[in-house]
C-alpha cells in the first residue's frame, strides 16, 4: 500500500476509534459519576470532611463554630469484603479437551499458569480490581507481554493492574467480565516532557499547533500539562469458508493452500462439499492521542485483554446500573456523621449553661466566658443592687442528648444491615455466644456478599482462559520454564522439545491440542495445609498408630521450617511396604529378566529344602534338621530381598551369592544324606542284634 493509502487507512482507523470512544462515554458517564461520587465518599477523613458532608455544609458548620464530625464506618465493611476476598484464592485447573491434548500437558500449562501470576503480583491486580467493584460497582485489569529480559528474546505473559478503572472502557453491553467485547480502550495521562520523551518534539509540537489553531480536538484529551494517549484494541472480522475434511477435522478456506476436492468431505446425498460460512476475529492493536496514530500492531489472540470486574448489576428501564457496596449505604453514613456532631455538640453546650444573679460575674467576665476551661472561677456575692446572692447554678444535662445518643445506634444497626455485615462477622463482641451461632452468622453475611466473590471469580476464569490460549503463541519455541506446583512447589519444565524421562521420550507441545480452564475460589493451599495439619495432630493423638504408618505425612503437613526434610528422613525409617513406588528406582526390562530367572532358582532351591526337611524327619534327625532348615530358610529369604536391587553391580553380587548359597546347600543336603543313610545302617545293625 502507498503511503497515502496508509495515511487514509490511519484516518479512518482514528475516526473510527473516536466514534468508539463517544459511544462508550455516551452509555456510561451517568453510571460513572455516580461511581466517582461513591469512591469520594469512601474516601472521606476527618481532615478531609467534605466528601460526606458536602463543601456547602461544612463551611457553614465551620462558620457557626459548629463541630463536623467524619467516623467513617464504611472503609470497615469494605475491607471486610474485600479481603474475605483475599482469603478465598481463586484457583485454576487446566484440562484437556480433544484427543491432541494430553493430561501431562495440562498439568505443565497450569504450572505455567501459576508461574505467569506469580511473577506478575497477579494477586495486586485481582484484588484492586475487586476492591472497587466492592466499592462503586466496577473495577479492571489487563493482560500483556514483555521480554522476559533485556537480553532475551522469549516473551512472557503478565497480568498487570489498572490503577485508576475509571481510565478503562469496554464496548457497551458487554458481558461482566468484558469476555464478548469487540473493543476496549486504556487510557494512559503524559506530562508534556514524559510524552515528549516517548514519541518526539515532533508529536508534541503538532498536538500544541492544533490546539493554537483552533483544530477540531476532542475535549479533554490535550491541557497545559498533561497528554492523552490512548490504547484501542478493536475486531477485525474475516469473511472465510469452514471445510470439513474426510479425516473429521475442520480447515478454513484461507489455510488451505488450493482447494483439495480429494481432502474435503462431500455430503452423500448432493453430493456438495461439506461447509459453512463463517466470520474469523482478529483483534488489533493501536495507540493514538486523537490526532494521530503513534503505534499499530496485532494482538496475540483474538479477544481484548482487558478483564472487567463487575460488583452488583442490575437493568432498570434499559440501563445498565452497577454500584457497590457504599451506594445504599450513605444516608445511614451521613446520619451517623450528624448524629455524632450533634451529641458532641450537645454535650459541649450544656456544660457551660450557668445561673446566676446579675451583676455577680462584673469584673470577671472573661473568666466566666471559658467557665469550661477555668479552674477557679470569681464571682461577688451581691447582685447589683448589693443584695446578697447565693453561688451560681449549673443547669441540669441537656434532655435531648440520650436520644440522639439513640438515633446514632439505630444508624450504626442500619450500616450493619445494609451490608448484612453484624457484630458476629466483624469480630466484635455480639448476641450469638456459642460457637455454631456466631458461625452461622458468618455464613450469613458471606452469603449476601457471595455475588462479589462470584463476580472476581468469572473474570479470573476469564483471564485465564485467555493466558491458556496465549501460551501457545508467547511460548512457541523450544525453551525451559519455571512451573510452580499447587503447594508452591518450583520445578523446571522442557517444553516443545523432546526429553528422556523414565526411559521415555517426553514432549510438552504447546502448539498442538485445546485445553479449557475451571476455576475455583476457596482458601489457599497454605490454610488448607494449616488446617490438616491441625486435625492430624490430633489423630495422632488419639491413634497411636497413626504415627508409625504416616509420620512424613505429619511432618510434611506442619507448617514450619524443615518440615519437608523432616518428613524425607521420617519417611526412611518406615517399611518397605509403606515406601511410595514413585520413589523406588525404576528397574530396567533387562533387569527385570534376571530377577525373574533368579526367582526360579530360588523356588526351586525351596523345594530341595522342603525335601531334605522330610527326609531329615523321616530318619528322626529332627533337631539337626531343624537348624539346617532354619539357616537355609534364612539365607534364601535374604537372597529374595535382596534380589530387589535395580543395579547391574547388585545383580552381579546377587548371582555370585546365589550360586554360592546353592553350592553350600548341596553340600548340606549330601551330608544330611550321608548322615541319614549311617544313621539307617545304625539303626538296621541294632536291629539285627536284637534279633
Amino acid at each position: 500500500m502507498s503511503e497515502d493509502g496508509d495515511k487514509k487507512g490511519e484516518k479512518a482507523l482514528l475516526k473510527t476509534a473516536l466514534d468508539g470512544f463517544k459511544k462508550c462515554a455516551d452509555a456510561e458517564s451517568e453510571q460513572r459519576q455516580k461511581s466517582l461520587d461513591d469512591l469520594i465518599f469512601l474516601a472521606a477523613t476527618p481532615d478531609d470532611p467534605a466528601g460526606q458532608w458536602g463543601d456547602y455544609a461544612v463551611q457553614q458548620r465551620y462558620r457557626d463554630k459548629r463541630p463536623v464530625m467524619v467516623v467513617n464506618r464504611l472503609d470497615q465493611f469494605i475491607q471486610h469484603v474485600s479481603n474475605s476476598m483475599r482469603q478465598n484464592r481463586v484457583s485454576a485447573r487446566v484440562f484437556p479437551v480433544d484427543d491432541k491434548a494430553d493430561i501431562d500437558t495440562a498439568e505443565v500449562r497450569q504450572g505455567l499458569l501459576r508461574h505467569i501470576e506469580y511473577i506478575s503480583s497477579a494477586n495486586l491486580a485481582y484484588h484492586a480490581a475487586g476492591f472497587y467493584a466492592v466499592a462503586m460497582g466496577f473495577g479492571f485489569y489487563r493482560l500483556n507481554t514483555e521480554y522476559a529480559d533485556p537480553l532475551a528474546f522469549e516473551q512472557e505473559i503478565k497480568i498487570e493492574r489498572i490503577e485508576n478503572p475509571f481510565n478503562c472502557y469496554l464496548g457497551p453491553h458487554s458481558k461482566p467480565d468484558g469476555s464478548d467485547a469487540e473493543y476496549g480502550f486504556l487510557f494512559t495521562d503524559y506530562t508534556k516532557d514524559e510524552y515528549q520523551a516517548d514519541y518526539g518534539k515532533e508529536s508534541a509540537a503538532s498536538l500544541e499547533d492544533s490546539r493554537r489553531t483552533g483544530t477540531a480536538f476532542p475535549d479533554g484529551w490535550v491541557s497545559d500539562d498533561i497528554v492523552r494517549v490512548a490504547e484501542y484494541w478493536y475486531t477485525d472480522w474475516q469473511e472465510d469458508t469452514l471445510y470439513q475434511m474426510l479425516d473429521g477435522s475442520t480447515k478454513l478456506k484461507s489455510e488451505l493452500p488450493e482447494e483439495d476436492e480429494e481432502l474435503i468431505a462431500r455430503d452423500k446425498e448432493t453430493g456438495e462439499f461439506i461447509e459453512r460460512e463463517t466470520r474469523i476475529p482478529t483483534v488489533r492493536w493501536c495507540k493514538f492521542n486523537a490526532q494521530e496514530i503513534l503505534e499499530k500492531t496485532d494482538w496475540v489472540i483474538p479477544q481484548i485483554p482487558l478483564v472487567k470486574v463487575t460488583g452488583h448489576e442490575m437493568n432498570v428501564d434499559g440501563k445498565r446500573i452497577l454500584k457497590g457496596i457504599v451506594r445504599n449505604m450513605k444516608d445511614a453514613q451521613r446520619q451517623y456523621n450528624f448524629m455524632i456532631a450533634s451529641e458532641t455538640e450537645a454535650i459541649d453546650s450544656s456544660k457551660g449553661q450557668v445561673t446566676m444573679y446579675e451583676g455577680q460575674e462584673e469584673g470577671h467576665e472573661a473568666e466566666w466566658q471559658n467557665a469550661n476551661k477555668q479552674q477557679v472561677l470569681r464571682v461577688k456575692a451581691v447582685t447589683v443592687d448589693g443584695k446578697p446572692a447565693p453561688l451560681p447554678t449549673r443547669l441540669p444535662p441537656n434532655m435531648s442528648i440520650p436520644a440522639m445518643t439513640q438515633a446514632r445506634l439505630m444508624a450504626a444497626d442500619d450500616l450493619k444491615a445494609l451490608t448484612s455485615l453484624y457484630d458476629a462477622a466483624l469480630g466484635n463482641r455480639s448476641n450469638e455466644t456459642s460457637g455454631r451461632g456466631i458461625a452461622l452468622r458468618q455464613q450469613q453475611s458471606d452469603t449476601a456478599n457471595f455475588h462479589f466473590q462470584d463476580n472476581l471469580t468469572l473474570s479470573i476464569t476469564h483471564s485465564t482462559r485467555m493466558i491458556v490460549n496465549m501460551q501457545q503463541y508467547v511460548y512457541d519455541t523450544p525453551r525451559v520454564v519455571r512451573i510452580i506446583g499447587e503447594d508452591d512447589s518450583h520445578k523446571i519444565a522442557k517444553i516443545n522439545q523432546e526429553f528422556a524421562e523414565g526411559g521415555k521420550n517426553k514432549k510438552f507441545d504447546f502448539s498442538v491440542g485445546k485445553y479449557d480452564v475451571i476455576a475455583t475460589a476457596g482458601p489457599s493451599f497454605a490454610t488448607k495445609r494449616k488446617e490438616a495439619s491441625e486435625q492430624l495432630v490430633q489423630l495422632a493423638g488419639i491413634d497411636e498408630g497413626l504415627m508409625a504408618t504416616c509420620a512424613d505425612i505429619v511432618y510434611k503437613a506442619l507448617d514450619v521450617p524443615y518440615a519437608q526434610e523432616i518428613a524425607e528422613r521420617r519417611k526412611k525409617t518406615l517399611p518397605p511396604e509403606l515406601q511410595d513406588q514413585e520413589d523406588q528406582p525404576e528397574v530396567p526390562p533387562q533387569v527385570q529378566q534376571k530377577l525373574a530367572q533368579y526367582g526360579q532358582m530360588v523356588e526351586a532351591l525351596t523345594q530341595q529344602l522342603n525335601q531334605a526337611k522330610e527326609a531329615l524327619q523321616t530318619k528322626s534327625l529332627e533337631l539337626e534338621s531343624r537348624e539346617r532348615i532354619a539357616k537355609m530358610q534364612h539365607d534364601a529369604e535374604l537372597l529374595v530381598t535382596q534380589l530387589k536391587l535395580d543395579s547391574q553391580e547388585a545383580i552381579a553380587a546377587l548371582k555370585a551369592e546365589v550360586d554360592a548359597i546353592k553350592a553350600g546347600m548341596q553340600m548340606e543336603m549330601a551330608q544330611a544324606a550321608r548322615e541319614a543313610q549311617q544313621a539307617s545302617e545304625i539303626i538296621g545293625a541294632g536291629n539285627e542284634a536284637r534279633a
